[in-house]
């Protein structure tokens, strides 16, 4: 997954910090979902889907990137889908 996310940032031309204002992390923290060192969750997975408009099965791979508008597994889009929703009605 963290070279994916690597892959679609190099593509757009976009930096590490750009990225993580996007996200509102610090930079070092999404440097360390592009190199491996912590793994993405949900809320991530969703706001980076939403940021380069592609599914969420492409950020949660195995996906060559000329796959990235394929249509996702319904079980694994639901799943995500799922949590985001778990996840935005505890914070209201």
């Amino acid at each position: 997954m963290h070279n994916i996310i690597r892959a679609l940032r190099k593509e757009k031309g976009l930096t590490q910090q750009q990225v993580a204002d996007y996200l509102h992390l610090d930079r070092s923290t999404y440097a360390y979902y592009e190199s491996g060192r912590n793994k993405l969750n949900v809320d991530i997975i969703v706001k980076l889907a939403h940021f380069y408009q592609i599914r969420y099965a492409v950020l949660l791979g195995p996906e060559p990137m000329s796959a990235r508008y394929e249509d996702a597994p319904a079980n694994v889009q639901q799943k995500v889908i799922e949590e985001a929703a778990k996840r935005k009605e505890a914070e209201d």
